[in-house]
């Protein structure tokens, strides 16, 4: 019995050692990310810049051949400039005329 009393308390110990924490707190990290606007493209090629505002890594996945991004991969801030391609499905209306 006194055994069993002995490695109650001992149980008892460790467990409130175990739960006591840190005094230091935990603080939150807000992610920002944000972009500026994007107009809308014409059909000719064209390129755009686009400001991108971040407290993080981050990087731009494209998956189309006619949309060039650069830099793609980036830490923080940074100005990002899309290119993309002329249409060759457009016809112009002048050339219809």
């Amino acid at each position: 019995m006194k055994n069993t009393y002995r490695l109650l308390v001992l149980s008892f110990l460790v467990l409130f050692l175990t739960a006591c924490g840190s005094s230091e707190t935990d603080q939150e990290i807000t992610e920002i990310l944000e972009l500026s606007a994007v107009n809308e493209f014409s059909a000719f090629q064209e390129t755009q810049d686009v400001n991108i505002t971040a407290n993080m890594y981050w990087f731009i996945n494209v998956d189309a051949d006619w949309i060039l991004v650069s830099p793609k991969f980036v830490t923080n801030n940074a100005t990002t400039k899309i290119t993309v391609a002329t249409n060759p499905l457009f016809e112009n209306e002048q050339d219809q005329l």
